[in-house]
């Protein structure tokens, strides 16, 4: 059952309900991973430690709410805002079981090539193109979803298939290769940044049986990048030249403005969008900070903010001390692409970027907890009555 909802929520997060006229597509698909993880929690090992951080962010986050001066502050848009960071974050205060690795990774692997197929048939059906402008004028491929959206699914799908191409058949090598297709076409730098240190750690500190043979697949995947980014023509390439922020300068600078009131304990959580005034929003097709350490910032305070980063990093840093955890060097990456990921986008609400940190955790567990000679005794003894 809980493996039917994560892909549940991988496929609503990949369909793009909004194409299809329905309007409460992200409040659904958040609605679904939170469903999952607390199916997860209830059917994996709790870790304590992860569990009290878990109340530690949500009382934290209540205590910089009941402290804010924002006059406008709602109630209601903090409920809606924590239940998605809620949803977030239960995945990571359950232990996962080597058998989650195959159907989490599968999932999250094949995402994007769902999403290059759906981007076809909606193209046909005349709901959307299969292309989009950016800011730049480049022409960026964004499929079933938008271009930012598709760069973070191929990025977490390319590592999902690397780490499955390690751990359980070879011919998932293809499946990361497909997924470079749509990466690169997206043209979102940051993904592609994001990609290359997360599946490059994969290949480099994975493998150990094929020293050689990974060491190649380094030097023919670098090759093969440059190759690929070289036959994309000159609009793709713009967007990769391009070094500006295309205008999340103009969303950072109303933030900043927020904190120069606000600068203790934050407007709220889930309140980053009444700072970006409507007109701006529709010139700059969102009203999201793209930032999520400035958006925390402007949300929680500097103190809020500072305490709440804190917790999150002791949580997933507690993954690395466990003992039935390998590939630690990979899992660092992994949190580090995440990191690149809060500087430009919003890391903690889009769903595919989340993915990328959810494949890290599962992939790198290396065992099952083993149980103690006591309990296996009382169940042999227990069998034989």
């Amino acid at each position: 059952m809980v493996p039917a909802i994560f892909l549940l929520g991988v496929t609503l997060s990949i369909v793009n309900l909004e194409a299809l006229g329905i309007a409460a597509a992200n409040p659904v698909e958040k609605a679904v991973f939170l469903v999952f993880g607390l199916g997860y929690v209830a059917t994996r090992p709790i870790i304590l430690r992860n569990l009290y951080i878990l109340i530690a962010i949500m009382g934290l986050t209540w205590a910089c709410a009941l402290l804010s001066t924002n006059p406008s502050f709602s109630w209601e848009r903090y409920v809606r805002a924590l239940v998605s960071l809620v949803a977030m974050l239960l995945c990571f205060v359950a232990m996962p079981k080597r058998q989650d690795q195959i159907w989490i990774l599968s999932a999250i692997a094949f995402a994007p090539l769902l999403a290059t197929g759906l981007g076809f048939v909606y193209a046909a059906a005349g709901l959307r193109g299969m292309w989009g402008i950016g800011d730049s004028g480049a022409d960026r491929f964004q499929g079933s979803i938008i271009a930012a959206s598709m760069g973070a699914a191929a990025c977490a799908g390319l590592f999902s298939a690397v780490r499955l191409a390690d751990v359980s058949s070879k011919s998932y090598l293809i499946v990361a290769l497909l997924n470079c297709i749509p990466l690169v076409l997206s043209a979102a730098r940051m993904a592609v940044a994001a990609a290359i240190l997360a599946a490059g750690s994969a290949i480099l500190f994975g493998f150990k049986k094929f020293p050689r043979q990974k060491i190649l697949a380094l030097i023919y995947g670098s090759a093969g990048l440059l190759v690929l980014l070289a036959a994309l023509g000159d609009r793709i390439m713009m967007r990769f030249e391009t070094s500006g922020l295309n205008g999340r300068d103009e969303l950072w600078a109303m933030l900043y403005d927020s904190l120069k009131t606000h600068a203790l304990f934050g407007i709220g959580l889930g309140h980053q969008n009444l700072l970006i005034p409507l007109d701006t929003a529709r010139a700059q097709r969102t009203d999201a900070a793209h930032n999520e350490f400035l958006r925390f910032a402007a949300e929680l305070g500097y103190v809020g903010a500072a305490m709440f980063f804190v917790l999150f990093l002791a949580m997933l840093f507690s993954f690395l001390a466990r003992k039935d955890y390998g590939d630690r060097g990979i899992l660092l990456c992994v949190y580090a692409a995440f990191a690149l990921f809060s500087v430009t986008d919003n890391a903690f609400s889009v769903s595919h970027i989340y993915l990328l940190l959810v494949a890290g955790v599962v992939s790198c567990k290396i065992s099952d907890p083993v149980e103690s000679r006591g309990i296996v005794r009382a169940r042999l003894a227990q069998a034989s009555i």
